[in-house]
């Protein structure tokens, strides 16, 4: 392995000195005390009700935790482009801070150069905690001119329909209230109580089935996500994220929720309703072998369990990173999650719902 490689695989892990930045760009924005500026949030009324059109038979490759602007993320996008899919969704975190800079040069520059080379295939892009450290100006300027009309995504959050009415995707911003780097590990993050309604209107006026997205985790069996008991264990569930998915479910069929946050892919057995709960964070993000990203938490009161046999391989030095492609059919989606394995995609799971 060349110097670059290695390089190239631990920037942005936990031994990457330009994490610092994240805290300077956070006061920078925020204040010395971490006072609380405003977040340039485009509100739902401003939104009204814009659903943006997509094709019935699209194909949508997903992946999360992608914007570091090195080698691996690069590589991995030449994956997802060799599949040809219509429409690609990012669902958060832009690298260090999703400053200006940063969200030109490790999004926008390789989206352009890798992926749509001079076509307009859509691209879409959710509010992850690091994009809001910077205060999401470098974000809120990239998703209000990623797309022309009518594939404009605009804001934080959006609803793309399919032409023949079987299929919506919604995107939450989970992002909005996760932007100080000083509680990255115990965020409860909540969504607006005007965007819910925005997304239950959705749901109500839509016969067909729903995938939701989000950055952040309904649940986890790895990571902090929920409150502490009284009896010192920890839910495994955000309890926010659970009203929102309640209130959403309870309107029309909900077939499967896609985050990211955790740097891996875990793809659980139903919990708390839902019945494909997936985390396909390992986008870009390199998370050195010996972390056991497997190892449920042993203070959760309810550990979520993964379906035999889904678990990522490595590469002798950092877990694989990965990506996922939709691909629908009239009321029937199939969800490919991929690894690559020496540059090469190797299919992790396969399921239609």
């Amino acid at each position: 392995m060349s110097l670059q490689q290695v390089a190239d695989e631990y920037a942005g892990s936990p031994c990457d000195g330009e994490w610092i930045t994240c805290l300077e760009e956070y006061h920078r924005y925020f204040g010395p005390e971490g006072d609380r500026a405003e977040i340039p949030y485009i509100r739902p009324a401003d939104v009204g009700d814009r659903i943006i059109s997509i094709a019935a038979d699209a194909s949508i490759a997903l992946m999360a935790d992608w914007g570091t602007g090195n080698n691996p993320a690069f590589e991995l996008l030449r994956a997802i482009t060799d599949f040809d899919p219509q429409v690609l969704i990012h669902l958060g975190d832009i690298y260090y801070s999703g400053t200006p800079h940063e969200c030109r040069e490790n999004f926008l520059a390789p989206v352009e150069k890798i992926y749509r080379k001079g076509t307009d295939k859509a691209v879409y892009t959710l509010s992850g905690n690091h994009d809001m450290y910077s205060g999401g100006l470098g974000f809120y300027e990239l998703v209000q001119s990623l797309n022309p009309e009518p594939k404009d995504q605009g804001a934080s959050f959006f609803c793309l329909r399919s032409t023949d009415e079987n299929w919506q995707l919604l995107a939450l911003d989970t992002g909005k209230h996760d932007y100080s780097p000083y509680g990255v590990g115990d965020a409860l993050v909540t969504i607006d109580d005007d965007e819910l309604d925005w997304h239950v209107k959705r749901m109500e006026e839509f016969q067909g089935k729903t995938i939701l997205l989000s950055h952040h985790q309904l649940f986890s069996a790895y990571s902090e996500v929920g409150p502490k008991l009284a009896t010192g264990k920890r839910k495994a569930t955000n309890p926010h994220l659970l009203r929102a998915f309640n209130e959403l479910s309870a309107k029309g069929e909900i077939s499967a929720w896609f985050w990211g946050h955790e740097h891996s892919l875990s793809i659980y057995q139903p919990f708390e309703g839902v019945q494909r709960g997936r985390c396909i964070g390992h986008g870009a993000i390199p998370v050195s072998i010996k972390d056991e990203i497997y190892k449920p938490r042993h203070d959760l009161d309810h550990i979520p369990e993964l379906m035999k046999n889904t678990e990522l391989g490595t590469n002798g030095s950092v877990w694989n990173h990965g990506f996922t492609l939709l691909s629908f059919a009239a009321d029937t989606c199939k969800a490919a999650y991929y690894e690559l394995n020496n540059s090469v995609p190797r299919e992790v799971f396969t399921e239609e719902f």
